[in-house]
């Protein structure tokens, strides 16, 4: 854009970030950025400095209401005048960047929600969704591309758009998954800067981010139904299958299960003990297994997509797994199974706090971890008997 060093690529309608108290958490909070991308707040400099130097960004940042028809200040995805972006356009990249901050702070914020109460607001994709309006070339002009509809605005006066009715709007800090963050960033630059790599790891990983991105998205569009969670549940699968997917062969139950098995991300016994009896069907047979708590939701994870998808008659108690915890659904278990395939999936490339330096400070991630074991045993129930329902 003429005159900034920085363009406004899109507007995200969904949320507004305030600002933290200390500067560490500031530093993890606002600054989730690269030197050539970065999600920003609407009181950021580079913003005021877009705004200046475009009308149209001015009139679009300056469009929007809420359901009670109060202006709001949404926050904003903007992109560097240079950057090295290697493909063009940068779309595909852009997306790739939104997708990976969504997933790295939806995931930490999905085990502080089970956990301890506190995702403040960060449990569905919807809210990282870009707004379809866009500033032209020109910096004048507005256009407007959405699957029902493609319109321009050369000279636009006003312009009135609205957050999405399905989540809530308030302020609220960006929080991400400190380790999440740290890989899934340089991940980014690794694929998309010049002089970008295209290799198989980069391709499954920001493959199986934007099928979990869309199984992130909030249910209840259709009214709630079964058929409705039986398609967030199969996406959720075809992510977890997209980075187990091996060189030869195929991905399928058998190997995520032994993915899981092999990776022993989890730190307390409890989780990792194969103590837990789990009755399969397979090939028309039925047998019973010894499974650790996270291969036993998985495998009833796997029996709630292929009856969904198959056609078979599925029943409510389909989504409750758990007898020891009757109220905990595969809803809540499926971003915490993800979380701990990708973790494993990403940590022989990029080691966590396990096995980095003990002079790194890996305090958060350490931290971050144990959230995640402590939101899955409480969707099991805390109880030292576990037990699943039999098939």
């Amino acid at each position: 854009m003429i005159g900034t060093e920085w363009r406004l690529a899109y507007v995200l309608p969904n949320f507004t970030l305030e600002p933290l108290a200390t500067p560490r958490a500031q530093e993890r909070g606002l600054g989730l950025e690269t030197h050539d991308i970065a999600i920003v707040a609407a009181h950021d400099p580079r913003l005021a400095e877009i705004r200046a130097a475009s009308s149209g960004a001015n009139t679009l940042l300056s469009a929007f209401i809420d359901q009670f028809g109060m202006p709001y200040q949404p926050a904003a995805l903007v992109v560097r005048d240079d950057a090295s972006i290697r493909q063009y356009p940068w779309e595909s990249a852009i997306v790739s960047y939104r997708t990976a901050v969504a997933m790295a702070v939806l995931l930490r914020a999905t085990a502080h929600e089970i956990s301890i109460g506190t995702g403040r607001g960060w449990l569905y994709s919807d809210a990282f969704q870009f707004h379809p309006t866009t500033v032209a070339d020109n910096g004048i002009g507005l256009l407007t591309i959405a699957p029902s509809m493609a319109s321009g605005n050369p000279r636009p006066d006003k312009h009135v758009a609205m957050p999405s009715p399905y989540l809530p709007l308030g302020p609220r800090p960006l929080l991400a998954d400190a380790y999440l963050w740290r890989v899934l960033t340089r991940e980014w630059e690794r694929r998309y800067l010049l002089p970008g790599e295209d290799d198989v790891f980069g391709r499954a990983l920001f493959r199986s981010l934007d099928v979990a991105y869309q199984a992130s998205a909030a249910p209840l569009r259709h009214g709630g139904t079964m058929h409705e969670y039986g398609a967030i549940l199969s996406n959720w699968v075809s992510a977890i299958e997209i980075l187990v997917w091996p060189k030869d062969g195929h991905a399928d139950e058998d190997r995520v299960l032994a993915f899981l098995r092999a990776s022993q991300w989890w730190l307390d016994a409890r989780l990792t003990s194969p103590t837990f009896p789990v009755v399969r069907r397979k090939k028309g047979k039925r047998r019973k297994e010894q499974m650790t708590p996270l291969e036993g939701v998985c495998a009833w994870l796997y029996r709630a997509r292929n009856d969904f998808l198959h056609g078979n008659r599925v029943a409510r108690r389909l989504f409750f797994p758990v007898t020891s915890a009757p109220a905990m659904s595969l809803m809540d278990f499926a971003p915490l199974i993800y979380y701990a395939v990708l973790a494993a999936y990403l940590a022989p490339r990029y080691p966590s706090y396990r096995t980095r330096s003990p002079d790194e400070d890996t305090g958060d991630e350490l931290l971050e971890a144990n959230t995640y074991e402590q939101a899955f045993l409480k969707l099991l129930g805390l109880r030292e008997k576990i037990t699943f329902v039999a098939t």
